[in-house]
């Protein structure tokens, strides 16, 4: 099935069009549609026939940064071992895609997922992805994508006012190597963990939005995840605790914060591009090339015989 997602944003109308075709409704079968946002692409939520259905409709150039052909694949292979929602229809020519609304289910903040309660249920959760045989046909390589964002960009510079954006990014051409020598594993991986990606039911955790998922080190996930929602260093040990056991992986918390400061930058790019096309994210980009900054001089104070 095909079907104009520019029409649908435009009006909700084109939307109760598809769902009725999508899921093969009579005229006088009654539904209900309510925007529910999303950051990056818009998401409703349909109500028919005792069910609640998640649509979502790709955002502005997202073709740009996304396969969605590779979404398609790892988000069915993620449903099937019940680490994501069920996905009902993927259309991976337009990115339109439906799956389940998890009735009674919370949507984490970052608060609520440094909970001492979440914590270890998000972390067995997140190893049993990593230590999983699931066969994601691409990788996510985090310099790979940032070259592909900057060779998106009209302008090559960046243009926020900060005196330390050189430093940063010629930081960030170092790294490469010293992941490299760390030893990288390649696992399947979220690779976009923000808290608001992680659904609670029960004692059951889910992620979703696989946008972003493919082949990465497992560091790539707990770092995300630690940046975007603030842990403490007595919720990373926590979190740790559980990932590993007694044994932390030598190399862990270095290679922790080298992603940290790489994906700082990465979506310090990624806005900047979007902003390009005419999105409005106030100060998201500055601040999180501010902080990659901090991240920057906290490795170097802290692991100066890699440097």
């Amino acid at each position: 099935m095909t079907f104009s997602f520019d029409e649908m944003k435009k009006n909700i109308n084109e939307i109760k069009q598809f769902v009725a075709k999508l899921f093969k409704l009579e005229v006088n079968d009654k539904f209900e549609i309510s925007v529910i946002g999303g950051m990056t692409n818009s998401n409703y939520l349909v109500k028919l026939n005792n069910q609640e259905i998640v649509l979502r409709v790709p955002g502005r150039k997202t073709e740009c940064f996304i396969n969605r052909y590779h979404e398609k694949v790892n988000s069915e292979l993620t449903s099937s071992l019940g680490i994501n929602v069920p996905v009902f229809y993927f259309d991976h020519n337009t990115g339109l895609k439906a799956t389940k609304f998890l009735s009674g289910s919370e949507t984490l903040s970052p608060i609520n997922a440094r909970n001492s309660a979440n914590i270890p249920l998000i972390s067995k959760q997140l190893k049993y992805l990593h230590q999983s045989d699931l066969a994601f046909n691409n990788s996510f390589n985090v310099f790979t994508e940032f070259h592909r964002y900057w060779s998106l960009l009209h302008n090559k510079i960046i243009p926020y006012p900060f005196e330390h954006t050189a430093e940063v990014l010629d930081f960030f051409h170092q790294i490469e190597a010293i992941l490299n020598n760390l030893g990288l594993e390649h696992r399947p991986c979220h690779n976009d963990l923000v808290a608001e990606n992680i659904l609670k039911l029960n004692e059951n955790v889910y992620f979703i939005d696989w946008e972003y998922s493919g082949i990465n080190d497992p560091m790539f996930d707990i770092a995300a995840l630690f940046l975007e929602c603030g842990y403490t260093q007595e919720e990373q040990k926590l979190f740790l605790a559980e990932y590993f056991g007694e044994n932390i992986m030598p190399n862990a918390l270095e290679k922790i914060l080298l992603f940290q400061f790489s994906q700082d930058v990465l979506w310090t790019i990624w806005t900047i591009v979007k902003e390009e096309n005419g999105e409005k994210f106030g100060n998201y980009g500055i601040n999180r090339l501010k902080r990659a900054y901090k991240l920057m001089e906290r490795y170097k104070n802290s692991y100066v015989h890699q440097l």
